[in-house]
């Protein structure tokens, strides 16, 4: 989409879903290079791919259209992460409810990025946890918002829900953005590590 544009990739799935086909090998053929070149290094232990594939309702682009062009080289990327003997790691946003089974197929390790709104992490982790591991989850409206006593009492929470059959790793929703108050997640990471049992 950021190569193409999103209307201009909508159109050319009508009209030329060659050129489509085209970039997302031209796409994914580059990320897996990228993949197999850090994971040949032996300081890094595991890859995050960032592929945000849906918006609060729905997934960008029909599901039919990810499995086409999109899901076959996350299958390699993933494969290339496994050759190498290191966990791989899906963050994306959204609402991709209708595509979880095909992330989990492709291979992924664990996947990020939870919104209460959409589906909040301890849901998921009811649907799917026995398939994928789930990063983060402290939703980040609650993590800006909420006082110091219901910081710690949602990471409790987190941890008694999302944690106790393994496959979870505390910590926020999306990525770490500034309009967040540094000491709400340090707030929250303090009793995430008291509270944890590991």
């Amino acid at each position: 989409m950021w190569i193409m544009g999103y209307e201009n990739l909508c159109y050319n799935l009508a009209e030329k879903p060659e050129l489509v086909k085209k970039v997302f090998d031209e796409v994914g053929s580059r990320i897996l290079k990228l993949v197999e070149l850090y994971m040949q290094r032996d300081e890094i232990g595991a890859m995050a791919i960032g592929d945000d594939m849906g918006f609060k309702t729905q997934t960008l682009l029909p599901p039919s259209v990810m499995q086409e062009y999109s899901f076959p080289w996350h299958t390699k990327i993933t494969a290339m992460a496994h050759k190498y003997k290191k966990p791989i790691v899906l963050h994306s946003c959204g609402n991709l409810e209708r595509i979880y089974d095909d992330i989990i197929v492709c291979g992924y390790d664990a996947k990020h990025s939870y919104e209460d709104v959409i589906l909040p992490v301890w849901e998921f982790r009811k649907r799917w946890g026995t398939k994928i591991s789930s990063f983060g989850g402290f939703d980040m409206n609650k993590i800006c918002l909420l006082d110091e006593a219901g910081i710690r009492k949602h990471t409790r929470f987190l941890i008694d829900t999302c944690a106790k059959d393994g496959g979870y790793a505390f910590g926020t929703g999306n990525s770490v953005a500034t309009y967040v108050p540094p000491v709400n997640l340090l707030i929250a990471l303090e009793e995430a590590a008291n509270y944890a049992k590991y």
